[in-house]
């Protein structure tokens, strides 16, 4: 069992990393956990119901098939039975494209996962199931998208949405020219766009729509409730491979056009897998996303007292050397608490950090040591109360996912 202990005090890094000084919260001792995952597991998902329970999901091998979709709940003690949501063969399973669940306040559980469409490499559609019996029975799948194109279809957000119905947003490539399958190397040529659908949560399709038109082809996004609708976050692509944080809104009903987060100028031909996060604490919502223009690789978070029309400057949070893969999670009070990958000595860390509104940034603190390779997949953040949850994907002779806690201390 690691244990870290949280240290307070002022550091200041070279001129490349932010200036730190103290911070009001405190965290506790963080301690791992022994969630019910299986070796060989991996893409976790993070997640919590209104009723403060947190919802773990993850993909590891099935019993007779390659691919097992399962989940298991946390009520701050205990941890319920390993349940599965879906097995086969013919799952797309990627480190940066996970699965994930969502617990709806009217009880259901809705859990996406990815399956194969054609032989393409990257040929695959959103599969959507319900559960109405706290995850014992789930509905046969049901695809988002009715495009019918053998071509991408993932990096699912979901949200919960009044009156019994759910929202996802994914990234569709039917517009784009599929690689061959024989072709390994790539995704294909045109556009990959950004799209939405609403479900009842007893899975009627209702609406499908056409958020933005040019997106980045495989960064995950984000999406938060905020007291004016549903804001979203993810990786805009322009015409002359300008890649930054845009978001947008679902209100009454209606989407708002895209707006820029912050120029930070970031060219890039190519995607970097490497999508915003974003969180909500009452009136405040904050952004944390990787960049790197002109080769300056930083992590930044940005804060909105305004549900998300505006943002502050961005604030730099990472030591000098990070690769990305964001989280984060605001706490009481608005401080937010922000997780990424940085490089290590031999490796990679997964580090975090509390950054408040005010730009004060407590030390950064390691919560694992991980795998700098794509094994190593995202990191995931969540909070119920005082307790917040971490999990990651931890690899070597064998892979397996980790959850560890920690506790906020009141001065």
């Amino acid at each position: 069992m690691r244990l870290v202990h949280w240290i307070s005090g002022v550091l200041v890094f070279s001129l490349t990393a932010p200036q730190l000084v103290p911070a009001q919260l405190l965290l506790g001792t963080i301690t791992e956990l022994n969630p019910p995952v299986a070796a060989g597991s991996a893409q976790p998902f993070l997640s919590v119901s209104t009723t403060g329970v947190f919802y773990l999901s993850w993909m590891e091998p099935g019993a007779k098939t390659k691919h097992a979709f399962r989940f298991a709940s946390f009520d701050g003690s205990k941890w319920s039975a390993a349940r599965t949501i879906a097995e086969a063969d013919d799952y797309f399973v990627n480190w940066a494209d996970v699965p994930s669940i969502l617990p709806h306040s009217d009880g259901t559980l809705i859990a996406h996962w990815l399956n194969r469409s054609g032989p393409s490499t990257y040929a695959y559609d959103v599969q959507l199931s319900f559960s109405r019996d706290g995850g014992n029975g789930w509905s046969n799948p049901l695809t988002p998208h009715r495009d019918g194109t053998q071509t991408e279809h993932g990096f699912v957000s979901l949200f919960e949405l009044p009156g019994h119905k759910v929202g996802l947003i994914w990234l569709d490539g039917r517009q784009m020219i599929m690689a061959e399958a024989s072709d390994h190397s790539g995704h294909g040529s045109g556009g990959m766009t950004l799209r939405s659908a609403v479900f009842s949560t007893d899975g009627k399709l209702e609406e499908e729509h056409l958020i933005d038109p040019l997106v980045c082809e495989c960064c995950p996004t984000a999406v938060t409730p905020t007291q004016d609708g549903i804001l979203i976050a993810y990786r805009d692509r322009s015409p002359e491979e300008v890649r930054n944080i845009f978001t947008a809104r679902l209100s009454q009903g209606k989407w708002s056009s895209p707006q820029l987060v912050f120029d930070d100028g970031w060219k890039i031909p190519g995607c970097p897998v490497n999508g915003p996060a974003f969180a909500r604490e009452g009136n405040m919502t904050a952004i944390a996303w990787f960049t790197a223009p002109e080769g300056a690789a930083q992590v930044n978070v940005a804060f909105s007292n305004d549900a998300g029309t505006t943002f502050s400057r961005p604030l730099r949070v990472d030591g000098g050397k990070p690769l990305g893969r964001v989280g984060i999670n605001l706490l009481p009070g608005g401080t937010a608490l922000v997780v990424w990958l940085e490089y290590g000595d031999n490796t990679a860390e997964l580090r975090g950090r509390l950054v408040s509104p005010t730009e004060d940034l407590q030390d950064s603190f390691l919560i694992a040591s991980v795998s700098a390779d794509r094994a190593s997949g995202y990191p995931r953040v969540a909070r119920s109360g005082r307790r917040v949850l971490f999990a990651w994907t931890e690899t070597g002779s064998t892979k397996k996912v980790k959850v560890a806690e920690v506790l906020l201390q009141s001065k």
